[in-house]
């Protein structure tokens, strides 16, 4: 099964092209920081380029890529429920490999793919800002930088800030792996797609426009103390959780497929 969801994609052409897309858009902003910072002496350093840090003026492609992150994933491979309910391909994989197995294989290839979707995006920015502005940058402005910072955060920020960015981009893959089974749960539960887009962005778009927004959890380098962005991950973990748990309570008292 989790073969047969790798060739569903690679088959579709749309998919495969957006796929793509998503991969490079982190990468994209590289080009918005060449303009931005074109013909002046770049007094940052290098971490505060890589694209969680939000360097890009108006966060504009943090924005394209973090706020509707739950329909790309939806798209790609999270509304997969909803494809089999419509074509009745569901059917024949439930005589084949059960009920169980089936739900328990989409949840986790959606969460496979959706936390390596972000992580690859993140590495490939990285590498590619190393290349275009590691001549252009100086590490002697990261401490000022970063002066807000205070406690573990900022003692780690200091001493360790590629490690503490590398951090950052597993919980952001996290989130995205969290965030896409979410979607491929909701699928199972509802299997029409205008719910299913319906609900899941809109929680994420609450935690998005709260004031304890999970985008600060997102973003490293900036003062705001563990206490806070761990009560805002685990509060999304919380979320998360739960709806799995409903689903799966719900999936087991519905008497028909």
């Amino acid at each position: 099964m989790y073969i047969s969801h790798m060739k569903r994609i690679i088959k579709n052409k749309v998919k495969l092209i957006s796929i793509i897309i998503l991969l490079l858009i982190p990468t994209l902003e590289v080009v918005q920081l060449l303009y931005q910072f074109q013909d002046i002496e770049l007094t940052r350093s290098i971490y505060k380029l890589f694209f969680l840090s939000g360097a890009g003026r108006g966060h504009l492609f943090q924005i394209i890529y973090l706020w509707i992150l739950p329909l790309y994933l939806l798209f790609l491979i999270g509304d997969d429920s909803c494809y089999d309910e419509k074509t009745k391909y569901k059917y024949t994989l439930l005589s084949r490999i059960g009920k169980k197995k089936y739900i328990k294989e989409k949840w986790i290839i959606t969460f496979c793919f959706s936390f390596l979707l972000m992580l690859i995006s993140l590495f490939i920015n990285m590498l590619f800002v190393y290349i275009v502005f590691h001549s252009r940058c100086n590490d002697i402005y990261f401490k000022e930088e970063i002066v807000g910072a205070t406690g573990i955060l900022g003692i780690m920020f200091l001493n360790h800030p590629l490690i503490s960015y590398m951090l950052y981009m597993f919980i952001a893959s996290l989130i995205s792996g969290l965030i896409g089974m979410m979607g491929s749960v909701l699928s199972t539960v509802f299997r029409d797609k205008k719910y299913v887009y319906s609900i899941t962005f809109m929680i994420w778009l609450v935690f998005i426009v709260y004031d304890e927004s999970i985008m600060l959890v997102l973003q490293p380098y900036i003062e705001y103390p563990l206490e806070i962005l761990m009560t805002i991950f685990l509060r999304f973990i919380f979320v998360c959780f739960m709806v799995i748990l409903g689903a799966i309570l719900y999936e087991k008292k519905r008497v028909c497929e």
